[in-house]
């Protein structure tokens, strides 16, 4: 028996129309998010991205970890922001982060999904951090190849004569990258499974299909000059290693905004098809997402030997246990087709026409927020910083919160102007009390000076006493 919420969501939302239905909009995004710099270049192994996994995010008062970074097939059909934009997605980035083992609310969900759609046509935005994972093939942005779909390949007859012999080469961007490089070639085919390359001189090489998908192949068209700049990163970020954060600012008019539901799937154990227990996941969709320039995709989509594949949930993120892959329903009631690999449910439709499901998806107008990170110095100022980071000096709830009620202003001084000006003022009376108590200054003139007052007390009350005696 499930142990989900029974009107909950069992897998990723589809909207068929295009449009979400009735959305509650609201203006802040309820996550949080802190990442880190890189300290070296990132790295692609099959469809998942490798990098230093030192970023988080918060949501609802707890702590996440990002424990892996996924291109893959596009989830989030039917998602759309902006009227004008009607682009259809080629792929989508899905950074997956998980709850702090030190954690222990078991309302909050385990696991937070930030999901972005991935295009190839439009002016480039948020590309910089993708443009890097081909940053070692930028000479290709001079060669005009068309990559075929998997299963078409060529007629390399190797017995040609200065015909070059079949080459081994690691991966299909490495073939294609022989190719180009080789100005009498017009075509390369390459198969995955022996990872053999072969190159062809015959202009053009005959073309046939076959079933196999490890056959991967591609074109080069010798007769026309290439685009300048074909693989230049258009955003902003130019940085040697630019971080995910980059994928969140606003570039020009796009801003960032997404919808976010929630959902709740099943696992079950590798003993039988009872399910054990059940992972609560906080999805938040960024329609805008990434768009790249058409030859970046090209790498990096021959990068990934010319195969997009589905989301999988990281083992240690379901505890090694099995995932619903899709609900079928038969005369017999509710079957479902379970996955090893982490392969979640992404048939749930919504339709926003009843009051159950009327607010699932909220949309947020403005993206996560940055959090305040463990490289700010007291030097920074900023006008606002988050509460769960401002604990230790009491506000007043009315004048010191900002419109969303997360965040605390500080007023005219910052936190490190006040730390600072005591600092200050303890070290100048730390200065006078040092002069006072062992100067020249202080035995030539004060000394002197309490001796005499002394005195004339004493005299005083002497004087007084006699008086009195009489």
């Amino acid at each position: 028996m499930s142990t989900c919420p029974s009107r909950s969501n069992k897998g990723f939302i589809k909207l068929p129309d295009g449009k979400p239905g009735s959305v509650k909009e609201v203006t802040n995004n309820p996550i949080t998010t802190s990442f880190g710099p890189l300290s070296s270049q990132l790295s692609l192994y099959q469809n998942r991205i490798i990098q230093s996994l030192n970023d988080s995010c918060q949501y609802g008062g707890h702590q996440y970890y990002l424990k892996d970074i996924q291109i893959c097939k596009v989830i989030h059909y039917g998602y759309q922001l902006l009227e004008s934009i009607n682009e259809t997605p080629i792929a989508e980035l899905v950074l997956s982060f998980s709850i702090g083992a030190n954690e222990n609310d078991s309302n909050a969900p385990s696991t937070i999904l930030l999901c972005m759609l991935i295009y190839n046509t439009g002016t480039p935005k948020h590309d910089a951090y993708l443009s890097q994972l081909i940053s070692d093939y930028s000479s290709l942005a001079a060669c005009n190849f068309t990559n075929n779909d998997p299963g078409t390949y060529y007629t390399i007859d190797p017995s040609v004569p200065s015909q070059p012999q079949p080459q081994i080469q690691p991966n299909y961007i490495d073939c294609l990258s022989q190719c180009c490089n080789d100005m009498q070639c017009h075509a390369y085919n390459y198969n995955s499974s022996s990872k053999m390359c072969a190159l062809s001189y015959l202009n053009p090489p005959p073309k046939q299909a076959t079933g196999s998908q490890s056959i991967q192949s591609g074109s080069i068209n010798r007769n026309t000059l290439p685009s300048c700049g074909g693989i230049q990163t258009q955003g902003t970020n130019t940085a040697q290693f630019t971080t995910i954060e980059s994928l969140f600012q606003t570039e020009g008019s796009s801003i960032q905004s997404s919808y976010n539901y929630m959902m709740c799937i099943d696992l079950y154990g590798t003993g039988d098809d009872n399910i054990t227990s059940s992972n609560t996941i906080y999805v938040s969709v960024f329609p805008n997402g990434i768009h790249l320039p058409a030859k970046v995709w090209s790498l990096l989509y021959a990068k990934m030997n010319n195969t997009l594949i589905d989301y999988r949930m990281p083992d240690d993120m379901r505890k090694s246990m099995r995932t619903v892959e899709l609900y079928t329903i038969t005369k017999e009631g509710t079957r479902t087709i379970l996955s090893t690999e982490g392969v979640i449910n992404s048939s749930t439709p919504f339709t926003g026409c009843s009051n159950t499901m009327q607010y699932s998806i909220d949309k947020c107008v403005n993206p996560p927020m940055k959090s305040i990170t463990t490289s700010s110095t007291l030097s920074d100022c900023p006008n606002s910083i988050p509460t769960t980071q401002y604990k230790c000096a009491p506000f007043n709830q009315m004048t010191d919160l900002d419109k969303s009620g997360r965040n605390v202003k500080i007023g005219e001084g910052c936190l490190a102007d006040i730390i600072n000006n005591k600092n200050a003022i303890l070290t100048d009376q730390n200065n006078t009390a040092t002069v006072g108590m062992f100067s020249d200054d202080f035995v030539k003139t004060t000394l002197p000076a309490i001796a005499i007052t002394v005195a004339v007390v004493v005299i005083f009350g002497f004087i007084a006493k006699k008086a009195l005696d009489d």
